[in-house]
C-alpha cells in the first residue's frame, strides 16, 4: 500500500486515540472526544499543510449583521424544527456544486434523493455565512438557528466548561502528544491566564517565613510520607504533580501535616472506569513556617536564600495545574 500524508497522519491520530483512551474520556460527565475529534484532526491537517484553509470567516460588523440576518430569516422560513416528521434525516454538506441545470447540488445526497422515493428531510449548516441557491434539494432546511445561536452563546461565555484539575491534565496530555507526533500546537483547552510559582529546590526565607521547596518521586495512589529537611512551626503546605502518568484524571491529596512531614497520594476520579490505581508521579511541594515575630513584612516579598546558601537541585516549577487553586 502506498503511504500518503493523509494516511500517515490518520494512522498516527488513531494511535493517539488508543494510547490515551480518548473515547472514554469525560468532561463534566460527557464523552467529549467524538464531539471535538474532527475539529482537532482538521487543525492538525491544516497546520501540517496537508489541507489548506478556505477564506477565513469574517468577524467585522458586516459579517455579524449577515449572520444575524441569516439566523432571523431561516429561523422562520427554513427552520427544521417547524418541519413535519420524516422517515430519514440527511445531514448534508454546505459546499454545493453548480451543475448544468443551473441548480446547486449536494453531490453526496441529491443523487440519492433523485433515485429514491424516501420521505426525507435534508438539513445543512451555512458555509462562510451563505447558502448556495437555487438548491436542487427539495426538502431542505437550514441549521442557522442552531449554528449561530450556539456561536453567540460561546462568544458570551455561556457554554464554557469547567474542567477539574485531572480533566485539564488529560486535555494537556492531548496537546502534548499532538505536539510530539506532528510538531504543531493545537489548542484543546482554550486560552487562559495562568498564575504560577517557580522556585529551585532548597530552603530560604520570604517575608520572615522560613520555607522549603522539594520534589518527591514515586508518589502513587497509596499514601506516602514526605519528610521535610527542616522543621516548620504552624506549617503551610502546597503541592502538585509535576508529571502526567497516563490519561486518567487525577488530583493530589494530603493529610497528617506536621512540623516535619506530611502524607500525600494521587487520587483518581472514576469518570472513565472504576479502578483508582495510579502510576508513580513526581510531586513538587512548598512548605513554609509561621512568620517570625521580629520580621518586618515587606510590601512585595521576594523569596531569597539565606546568606551563603543558594539551594541545590535540578530545578523545580509549579506549572499551570498547580498553586493557583490553593490561592497562592
Amino acid at each position: 500500500m502506498v503511504s500518503t500524508p493523509y494516511g500517515d497522519i490518520h494512522e498516527r491520530f488513531l494511535t493517539i486515540e488508543e494510547d490515551l483512551d480518548l473515547f472514554s474520556f469525560r468532561l463534566d460527565g460527557i464523552r467529549i472526544w467524538e464531539w471535538i475529534l474532527y475539529d482537532v484532526f482538521q487543525d492538525v491537517m491544516f497546520s501540517t499543510g496537508v489541507w489548506h484553509h478556505h477564506e477565513p470567516l469574517g468577524k467585522g460588523l458586516v459579517d455579524r449583521l449577515l449572520r444575524g440576518y441569516l439566523l432571523a430569516r431561516n429561523a422562520v422560513l427554513r427552520n427544521p424544527f417547524l418541519s413535519p416528521d420524516s422517515d430519514v434525516l440527511y445531514y448534508g454538506h454546505p459546499r454545493r456544486m453548480r451543475m448544468d441545470d443551473g441548480y446547486w447540488w449536494d453531490i453526496y445526497c441529491d443523487p440519492i434523493h433523485e433515485s429514491t422515493d424516501m420521505d426525507y428531510l435534508h438539513v445543512e449548516e451555512p458555509f462562510l455565512n451563505r447558502h448556495f441557491r437555487p438548491a436542487r434539494t427539495d426538502k431542505l432546511r437550514y441549521l442557522d438557528l442552531i449554528h449561530y445561536a450556539g456561536t453567540l452563546r460561546e462568544e458570551l461565555g455561556l457554554d464554557r466548561a469547567s474542567p477539574s484539575d485531572g480533566e485539564r491534565r488529560t486535555l494537556h496530555a492531548i496537546e502534548e502528544r499532538i505536539r510530539a507526533d506532528f510538531e504543531t500546537d493545537v489548542d484543546v483547552t482554550g486560552k487562559e491566564d495562568i498564575g504560577y510559582v517557580a522556585i529551585e529546590p532548597g530552603t530560604g526565607t520570604a517575608n520572615g517565613r522560613a520555607f522549603e521547596v522539594g520534589v518527591q518521586s514515586g508518589i502513587d495512589h497509596e499514601w506516602s510520607t514526605i519528610e521535610f529537611d527542616g522543621t516548620y512551626t504552624e506549617p503551610a503546605f502546597i503541592a502538585d504533580m509535576q508529571t502526567v502518568a497516563g490519561p486518567d484524571s487525577s488530583g493530589l491529596r494530603y493529610r497528617n501535616l506536621t512540623e516535619s512531614s506530611v502524607d500525600v497520594r494521587v487520587e483518581e476520579e472514576q469518570s472513565n472506569d472504576d479502578e483508582v490505581v495510579h502510576a508513580e508521579e513526581d510531586v513538587g511541594y512548598l512548605v513554609a513556617g509561621a512568620a517570625s515575630s521580629e520580621a518586618t513584612p515587606s510590601p512585595s516579598p521576594e523569596p531569597s536564600a539565606p546568606e551563603g546558601e543558594t539551594g541545590e537541585g535540578d530545578g523545580f516549577g509549579v506549572d499551570e495545574y498547580g498553586f493557583d487553586r490553593f490561592g497562592v
